[in-house]
């Protein structure tokens, strides 16, 4: 069903199952009655998919609630884990199903810019004076990806990553799982510490003079490898096609773009998995 936006809204089915993995418990009412909290669903994922301000938001109460209600829910929703915890539920639904294959993944980061005003908490790309946020993604050879936000070396957001590999099946755990990244991941103790959580490390060689190093592909032939990074390029490119918020940062606090960031990734899961 449309509203008189041509905005799709979520369809009962959908809501249904985001509602049952949201595991949230809604404290008593008490004073103004509760918003429905399908309308604020609906009005997230708008500003998130048109790319909007929040003051373009539709006043079409029938299927929206007020900006600042919808504002305040997501704040709410980010920091409590509840955006958190309906993705994990999607990707167990993936798993359970067959979208997801478990047995090699690729991890890579975004970029998305500030507005010329410098955020909270923002770091400047060294030269160039352009504030940024940086995403980081794990794919699972899927169409969907952990996000989060960090500041920091996308190397080191790895080792955050690699927490989840805690929840792999009984029956993968026992292979290596293969990890695929570009070049900039390359370094020495990332590829210490990735066998020692059973993980091949497929990440090309920096070029280094004086430095002997194996061609990425004859390591894809000796072990009978393909190179699937790709999957991952794909994921972070339907990812802000679809989610217009995602192209440059507008939110000065960080819990609210994680907020966006992590809602982008549940509105493409929730496509893959209900339709």
């Amino acid at each position: 069903m449309k509203t008189k936006t041509s905005f799709h809204h979520l369809t009962d089915e959908q809501w249904s199952l985001i509602s049952n993995l949201m595991n949230w418990e809604i404290p008593l009412e008490r004073g103004t009655p509760r918003s429905d909290l399908r309308k604020v669903w609906n009005s997230l994922l708008f500003v998130l998919t048109r790319g909007c301000r929040w003051i373009d938001l539709p006043q079409e109460f029938d299927f929206f609630v007020p900006r600042s209600t919808a504002h305040k829910w997501l704040k709410q929703w980010s920091g409590n884990g509840v955006f958190d915890r309906v993705l994990s539920g999607l990707l167990q639904i993936g798993i359970e199903r067959g979208l997801v294959d478990l047995t090699q993944m690729a991890v890579d980061g975004s970029f998305s810019p500030f507005t010329r005003r410098r955020p909270r908490n923002s770091t400047w790309l060294q030269g160039k004076g352009i504030p940024t946020t940086f995403v980081s993604g794990w794919t699972r050879q899927s169409s969907g990806s952990d996000s989060n936000i960090s500041q920091r070396d996308e190397r080191k957001e790895v080792e955050k990553l690699l927490v989840q590999v805690a929840c792999l099946p009984s029956n993968l755990r026992e292979r290596m799982t293969i990890l695929e990244a570009d070049r900039g991941y390359d370094c020495g103790w990332l590829r210490q510490a990735l066998p020692i959580k059973n993980i091949f490390p497929l990440i090309p060689y920096r070029q280094i003079k004086g430095r002997e190093t194996p061609d990425i592909n004859e390591v894809c032939q000796t072990f009978q490898l393909s190179r699937k990074r790709w999957i991952v390029e794909r994921a972070f490119a339907w990812l802000k096609r679809g989610c217009r918020r995602l192209l440059m940062r507008w939110e000065r606090l960080a819990i609210v773009w994680k907020g966006f960031a992590t809602l982008g990734v549940v509105y493409t899961w929730i496509k893959i998995v209900v339709g």
